[in-house]
C-alpha cells in the first residue's frame, strides 16, 4: 500500500449558490513531497475520485 498524505477535514463553512468554504489540514504528507493542496467540489458524483 502506498503511503499517502493524511488530510484531516472540518465542518463546511458558508456554502452558498456559487460558493463553498471547505476546510481542513494536512497532518502527514506521506512519502513524497506535496506539490499541490486544496478541495475539489463537484456538481454530480461520476467516475472515481481516484483518477479525478
Amino acid at each position: 500500500m502506498k503511503n499517502l498524505p493524511t488530510v484531516v477535514t472540518s465542518d463546511m463553512g458558508v456554502v452558498g449558490w456559487n460558493t463553498a468554504e471547505a476546510n481542513g489540514n494536512i497532518s502527514s504528507k506521506g512519502a513524497s513531497d506535496l506539490t499541490e493542496r486544496g478541495f475539489e467540489i463537484k456538481h454530480s458524483y461520476s467516475g472515481d475520485l481516484r483518477s479525478s
